[in-house]
């Protein structure tokens, strides 16, 4: 099911996520950047503030909200077109706190873009596109194990 080898973009929710070590050990595994695409970079967990995220991961970590959209508003044309044209250079991870990918804008701005995805929630790993088609059809979801998919990327 997510079998591709070329998928660049992932997204991911941090609600449940123990830590930001698990983001970071996803970027060095996906050899990805982290754009952080809320509304504003701030939680009521404080590792989850885009100051410590900055901190964490160092370069591998960017700010987008105001151009990717978050709490209701759209993305912008020149954010997708960003997006599109920064995809190419390196894989990135979208990041929101929803963890449920059906739920949060993420899944919007992918779709809007066009770029196929890997959204990450919870143990699965499901295409943007799978997502859609169930969400359309209103039924379940392909994913793989999100062992599975860390084992043949590495």
């Amino acid at each position: 099911m997510t079998k591709n080898p070329k998928i660049r973009l992932f997204t991911i929710g941090y609600q449940t996520l123990d830590g930001p070590h698990v983001l970071a050990g996803l970027c060095d595994i996906l050899k990805a950047q982290v754009w952080d695409i809320r509304a504003k970079p701030v939680s009521r967990r404080p590792q989850w503030h885009g100051s410590n995220l900055r901190m964490r991961l160092e370069e591998k970590y960017q700010w987008h909200g105001d151009i990717l959209g978050g709490l209701g508003r759209e993305p912008t044309p020149e954010g997708l077109k960003f997006l599109r044209i920064r995809i190419e250079k390196t894989p990135i991870i979208l990041l929101c706190q929803e963890e449920a990918p059906g739920e949060c804008h993420r899944h919007d701005v992918v779709i809007k873009s066009g770029i196929p995805a890997l959204h990450i929630y919870r143990n699965e790993v499901i295409s943007s596109l799978e997502l859609e088609r169930a969400n359309i059809e209103d039924t379940e979801y392909q994913f793989e194990e999100l062992s599975e998919f860390l084992r043949r990327v590495s």
